[in-house]
């Protein structure tokens, strides 16, 4: 067994029931390359070096089928802030029971050690052990000296450059916030500290784990306490599962005379264009310098359509055809520039085609606030086997089979960060019994983002049993996210959408406490269940949303709200749960069963003359458009799985 000699790591390290101690690690890579090709890995317990230095990049696993990778409790340090793991087109791997930290850390921090008159401009002594090399001013986090939680009633602030004071016997360095604040509307001290994102010279991978085009993955007690941007990355996955994984901060780490501040830069979990949402159970995610779960897909802007051959240009911001997240087969969604949803078609065929300047300039004069706007240079032409009525420049598409529908996020606990703690954007799924604490912004957010072209626009989701402390205590925030628990739709024209841009949402049995009013905020959704949810206002106010006329004198603003219920739930009939495995769903028609076991369930729907009706299995969609209305039961089996459920069409 091949052993690197780092010089980074020369003492002991000894925290959270591990113990490293040499001055030689075990090299990860040859432990790795010498099982390739067994169903099982099994990497001994034991403390191992991933070499990211000298152009080496990321650990690749590609195409692999039922294998599972045994940590057994070790511990992977990353010597370079750079990507660690790439799983690529694998399915049903496991991958568990490691522990994945950086040495040099992706942040660095220091105190406060001299204020301006002003409270602008700042000189921070850095922590012993903490790189100055590579530190930017990007996204830095203000936190408080006495308990190490995020400054309250300021907003994370921008600012440019910095001057290195002293390098030695400890460096110092002087920037300063750029805000227009009096010195009594800046809540810092000297002793408060500050966390700065740290980048590694020459060229870098983001993230920690990249999991891209993989079905049915389960990652099971993997601990990340730093990244470079996310810890958990997946593009396009199909029904993967995160169990008892955690991004925290360390503590007790003996290389730092100062505990981190920090558990990584970004998102702790993020999902992007999944086919069949993520199972996000019994996980912690804290600390970090973004949002703790995310879950969404991508709208795409018009900029031409053709009702005579029912074709629609979108632009991207990419030439690959690989990157368009819109394919044959697909379902389409169209929404208005206003945020209402005007239809949706199956995509017959797409290609690459390129839009001229004018094109585009016509398109961004509807859609002002997306960001990166300039960057929309190329084109796609879909074709749809019917025609979207009202199609025009400057609507929104986005694949509704791309935004990780049938995701759910169970038993989580979450907080401690700059954004928000879960936000989604997708549908069909469930929050439900997290945990979410001291987020500067929304505990819980489901809410399309068309500023930042994040699709799509939720429908049948439950948030039920959650608890929500201490969160949206930033500054006033003028956002149209503006409370604890939000579901709204801010539309592409900048206002809150109408009825519908979202439906069918329930929310029963949450606790939110010590949050400023409104504790929940819901806008532009046709269908609502909210019972017997508890608030308790915090003892602080906050105008968020004040751009948007929201009122902070009540415990539940809505607006742009039609079919609310205290006593029927919306989603009674369009989906339902089998033991936290599997989700049926009854929408526009077809019935789906969306599970993350990799097999094939039995479908069977009866009347109540006990005749069957339709069949089928779980992997296809059953269509029961055709069906007179009545009550049927569906009988799902297969797989240790016997349950009858009552649908009411």
């Amino acid at each position: 067994m091949k052993r690197i000699k780092t010089a980074v790591l020369i003492l002991c390290l000894m925290s959270s029931g591990f113990n490293i101690c040499a001055d030689e690690l075990l090299d990860l890579r040859s432990v790795l390359d010498s099982q390739k090709g067994n169903q099982v890995i099994n990497v001994p317990k034991g403390n191992y070096v991933l070499d990211l230095q000298n152009g080496k990049n990321a650990y690749v696993f590609s195409n692999l089928s039922g294998v599972t990778i045994e940590g057994n409790g070790s511990t992977i340090i990353c010597n370079r802030q750079n990507q660690a793991f790439q799983f690529t087109s694998c399915q049903n791997v496991n991958f568990r029971n490691f522990i994945i930290d950086y040495d040099p850390p992706c942040t660095s921090q220091g105190t406060i050690v001299e204020l301006s008159n002003d409270k602008k401009t700042l000189t921070v002594e850095l922590h012993k052990g903490y790189p100055l090399e590579g530190i930017t001013l990007s996204s830095k986090m203000l936190m408080y000296g006495k308990d190490r939680e995020l400054i309250k009633n300021f907003q994370d602030v921008s600012s440019t450059t910095y001057e290195v004071l002293q390098r030695e016997p400890v460096a110092k360095i002087k920037f300063t916030l750029d805000v227009n604040l009096s010195p009594d509307r800046i809540p810092l001290e000297i002793g408060d500290f500050v966390s700065f994102d740290v980048k590694a010279e020459g060229n870098t991978q983001a993230h920690t784990f990249i999991i891209t085009e993989c079905s049915h993955m389960n990652f099971e007690n993997v601990t990340v306490y730093d990244s470079n941007c996310f810890s958990f990355l997946e593009y396009s996955g199909n029904a993967n599962r995160y169990y008892r994984c955690v991004v925290t901060r360390r503590l007790g780490d003996p290389r730092f005379e100062v505990d981190r501040l920090r558990a990584g830069s970004a998102d702790c979990f993020h999902s992007k264009f999944a086919t069949v949402g993520p199972t996000v159970e019994e996980c912690k995610f804290e600390y970090t310098g973004d949002d703790c779960i995310a879950i969404n897909g991508r709208f795409y802007p018009v900029y031409n359509a053709n009702p005579q051959e029912k074709s629609l240009c979108y632009l991207t911001s990419t030439s690959s055809m690989s990157d368009n997240y819109v394919r044959a087969g697909d379902e389409l969604v169209c929404v208005n520039n206003d945020g209402s949803i005007r239809g949706k078609a199956i995509v017959k065929s797409v290609a690459q085609i390129m839009p001229s300047v004018a094109e585009r300039q016509a398109t961004f004069a509807k859609l002002t606030t997306v960001t990166g706007a300039d960057t929309y240079v190329y084109g796609v032409k879909a074709y749809l086997d019917t025609w979207i009525d009202g199609v025009d420049v400057g609507d929104v598409v986005y694949s509704n089979g791309r935004i990780g529908r049938g995701f759910k996020v169970l038993r989580d606990t979450v907080g401690g960060n700059r954004s928000r703690g879960i936000l989604l954007k997708s549908s069909e799924g469930i929050v439900d019994g997290c945990v979410v604490r001291n987020t500067a912004m929304s505990g819980i957010a489901l809410a399309p983002e068309f500023y930042w072209m994040e699709a799509g626009c939720p429908s049948n989701v439950i948030i039920r049993n959650n608890t929500i402390e201490n969160c949206m205590y930033h500054a006033d925030m003028g956002s149209s996210q503006f409370a604890a628990l939000v579901c709204v739709s801010q539309a592409p024209n900048g206002q809150f959408a109408p009825a519908g841009s979202l439906n069918d949402i329930s929310i029963y049995n949450n606790t939110i406490t010590g949050c400023p009013y409104p504790a929940v905020g819901l806008t532009s959704i046709d269908g609502v269940y909210f019972a017997d949810n508890t608030i308790v206002k915090g003892d602080f106010d906050r105008n968020h949303g004040s751009n948007f006329g929201v009122q902070n004198n009540r415990d539940l603003y809505r607006v742009n709200v039609v079919n609310f219920s205290t006593t029927i739930d919306v989603n009674s009939v369009q989906s339902a749960w089998i033991d936290d495995r599997y989700q049926v769903v009854v929408r526009d028609g077809y019935l789906r069963l969306t599970s993350n076991e990799l097999c094939d369930l039995a479908l069977n729907v009866y009347d109540f003359s006990g005749r069957c009706v339709l069949s089928g299995i779980s992997s296809d969609s059953i269509y029961i458009g055709a069906l007179p209305k009545g009550v049927y039961i569906l009988h799902v089996t297969g797989k240790g799985v016997n349950h009858s459920i009552k649908l009411i069409l």
